[in-house]
């Protein structure tokens, strides 16, 4: 059974379409039509789905942002990041009411495996935009989220503020090099705690400018912060990646003093500010469980 939930006239509204409200205040019905069929065309999905404080439901993103969930039923024919591209292409930024596509594309089996709990939360509380089948809620079982996330954020945080500390040791005693490879593996760790708490599940992504970036929408004051030329391409974690890299085959390599020095002042706090995202996020399961 095909339920194609936007029509080919882009005045159809989704409210109109899945039979609900509009959220007051969210967006242009018409714009998020044309995203989803650009998405149709482009991976020809098994279903979308709109998610976060835009559906009415949890909050997600910070930013005002389509949180967008795409299923297909094999591997995806475009990457993450290509059909990230060919959306910001078709719809660029100036010419949206809402900048930010917060798209979060998956197989049917990455949906019923690894990001399961994910899945079932944006399902289960988000708008259904486009399925082929008709779509069978269940509730999302807040206290398996819970305990998910939590294993992840104690396991990586943990490691994040090792590596941290040791790099401020390498940093006092003049060893550039390690402090620059221990700076780029704090972030990291930390990127991944940030991604475990808000997916309940782990990343095989370990760059570190592509891991900001699958995230940017969730903190405005972590974007900021790493990357404050809003080029979405954090400078800071451009070099970390490239001196983490070179640290392990190359044996002069590494950036001055002052350079590290920053970057590691930098990592401190963005070690703080995530500890407080997703510390809030976990109390914010809690009382759902």
């Amino acid at each position: 059974m095909q339920e194609n939930l936007f029509r080919d006239a882009d005045e159809q509204s989704a409210e109109q379409a899945v039979g609900q409200p509009a959220v007051a205040a969210s967006y242009d019905p018409g714009e998020l039509g044309r995203i989803v069929r650009t998405i149709r065309q482009a991976v020809d999905p098994e279903r979308v789905v709109l998610f976060g404080s835009l559906a009415g439901a949890m909050p997600f993103s910070e930013m005002a942002a389509y949180d967008l969930l795409v299923v297909t039923p094999m591997h995806p024919t475009m990457e993450w990041l290509d059909l990230h591209g060919y959306l910001k292409f078709k719809y660029p930024t100036r010419s949206r009411a809402i900048s930010f596509i917060n798209l979060h594309l998956y197989s049917a089996a990455e949906a019923a495996g690894k990001m399961k709990w994910f899945y079932r939360m944006a399902l289960s509380e988000g708008k259904v935009l486009y399925s082929r089948e008709t779509v069978v809620r269940n509730p999302c079982n807040y206290e398996k989220f819970y305990f998910a996330a939590l294993d992840r954020y104690e396991l990586f945080s943990g490691q994040a503020g090792g590596f941290l500390a040791a790099a401020g040791r390498s940093l006092a005693a003049g060893d550039f090099r390690q402090t620059a490879f221990l700076t780029a593996c704090a972030a990291e760790m930390l990127l991944h705690a940030l991604y475990g708490v808000y997916y309940a599940a782990d990343t095989d992504l370990h760059t570190l400018t592509t891991l900001l970036l699958r995230m940017r929408t969730i903190s405005p004051e972590l974007y900021l912060l790493l990357d404050p030329e809003q080029t979405s391409n954090s400078r800071m974690l451009s070099r970390l990646d490239v001196y983490r890299r070179d640290a392990l085959f190359l044996f002069r390599c590494g950036p001055c003093r002052a350079e590290i020095g920053g970057y590691v002042e930098r990592t401190q706090k963005m070690k703080e500010l995530i500890e407080r995202l997703c510390k809030a996020r976990l109390a914010l399961y809690n009382e759902r469980r």
